[in-house]
């Protein structure tokens, strides 16, 4: 029998009409992640990435690889709120904001 891993990589880009600093609040601060990722409460730290799901249960404990505010966040990821997706392997998620012009950043999420 043959195992196979397979790799797939996402990139995503978005302009926000944001500074970093706001940014990188709204990804890194469980007040403001609780609005934009399904009532998760994120939490990241220097060595840290953690998310709790509404009812407490924790849907993510991994750790950070690179902590650059408001720069550049990387950090693991498994989604430990499903058991089928909890089985695979740890990804890494990398996340990456340069300041633009009249008030506008440009995020991108590699994962």
């Amino acid at each position: 029998m043959t195992t196979m891993t397979q790799t797939a990589t996402q990139v995503y880009q978005v302009f926000i009409k944001a500074t970093p600093e706001a940014i990188w609040d709204a990804i890194t601060k469980p007040e403001f992640t609780q609005r934009y990722f399904h009532g998760a409460r994120i939490s990241v730290t220097p060595d840290r990435y953690s998310s709790l799901g509404p009812d407490d249960s924790v849907w993510g404990d991994e750790g950070v690889f690179e902590f650059d505010p408001p720069r550049k966040l990387s950090h693991g990821w498994r989604s430990l709120y499903d058991p089928e997706l909890d089985a695979e392997e740890e990804s890494r998620v990398t996340w990456e904001i340069e300041a633009g012009d009249d008030g506008v950043s440009l995020l991108t999420v590699v994962h």
